[in-house]
């Protein structure tokens, strides 16, 4: 194929760079062969291609996986990506409202509190606790569940002088820390007195996030070129159903907590946060300010986002945790 022709084909190529290893070794010649014969390398190949992406992870066709450690290695994979990625967007939701003291507000000495207000007091603060247990026991899970199986492929990669399968298993390390060392440099350029600014925080997540998923694709990618079988394969899906479990639920507690905020902002927006005054007071009311903290967690648009995206990854993860459990349990292999 000439270097013209094959430049309509560049975002069908970017597009099935979304898909599973094993369906771009078993089908990504024969599609692109079959849209270069076609002449359909445009924008609407590639958005089409892109599309089916998404059900190739969840459902992937079993003979792609011959035996049950292929299948257990598969969902490893696609598990390990889907809770990094559902783990950062926990931790931006934790630094956004958590750590900023995002909580609706309580009625000062001398006015009532409106038991609306309460109740979304309690649910927020209850959802807060929920996320930090939730998401530390879902870090210990896959931790030290996949610790075993990480250090068999580790050696293994060593002893036989496999320096790609090295890197790439030691970029857990290698890709946070990087991420840490350019977050500590960019902090000390920017130096402002209202921290780094929004457009800068932005930024900032993204390559977190873009960390994550260097961090989670390295072992993915060792997972298909080693192979490993064996006890630590199973000792690592069956802990992957375990973080998958507590982290969905950390993330459900966060979306609860957002909703609540959402909520009481624009119940506080058409209420005042204090009703009656009580009796033989006469002070000021409250400040405002204590509603003013608040109105950035009334934005709809946000919402829907963040919990589109937590209900996209957490159904990733759900399906790739419960096929790997499936295939553990499962004698058959498939030819």
């Amino acid at each position: 194929m000439t270097g013209e022709a094959a430049r309509p084909l560049l975002l069908a190529r970017l597009a099935l760079a979304l898909y599973p290893p094993s369906w771009r070794a078993r089908y990504g010649d024969e599609v692109l062969a079959l849209l270069a014969e076609s002449r359909r390398g445009g924008p609407g190949a590639a958005a089409g291609l892109a599309w089916h992406a998404f059900p190739a992870w969840i459902i992937p066709p079993r003979h792609l996986h011959a035996d049950r450690f292929s299948r257990m290695r598969a969902s490893l994979a696609t598990v390990l990506l889907a809770w990094t990625v559902l783990t950062g967007l926990g931790l931006t939701f934790a630094q956004l409202t958590q750590l900023q003291g995002a909580i609706p507000p309580a009625a000062p000495v001398g006015w009532r509190q409106p038991a609306t207000v309460t109740a979304y007091r309690d649910i927020v603060t209850w959802s807060y606790h929920i996320f930090d247990g939730a998401l530390a026991l879902s870090l210990l899970a896959i931790g030290l569940g996949g610790l075993p199986l990480w250090l068999v492929m580790l050696r293994r990669a060593h002893r036989e002088r496999r320096p790609r399968d090295l890197i790439r298993l030691l970029m857990p390390v290698l890709a946070p820390a990087g991420y840490l060392v350019a977050l500590l440099v960019l902090v000390r350029l920017i130096q402002r007195p209202d921290g780094v600014g929004q457009w800068w925080f932005l930024a900032i997540v993204l390559g977190g996030l873009a960390a994550g998923i260097a961090a989670a694709a390295g072992p993915g990618l060792a997972l298909r070129s080693l192979r490993p079988r064996g006890p630590a394969v199973r000792f690592a899906t069956r802990a992957a159903v375990v973080g998958v479990a507590s982290l969905v639920t950390a993330v459900a507690a966060s979306a609860t907590a957002a909703i609540a905020l959402y909520l009481s902002v624009h119940y506080l927006s058409g209420h005042p946060l204090l009703q009656t005054r009580a009796a033989g007071y006469s002070g000021p009311p409250p400040p405002a300010a204590q509603l003013q903290s608040l109105s950035q967690y009334g934005n709809s648009a946000m919402l829907v986002i963040y919990l589109t995206l937590i209900a996209s990854f957490a159904l990733v993860a759900v399906v790739g945790a419960a096929r790997g459990a499936r295939a553990g349990v499962d004698g058959r292999d498939y030819a």
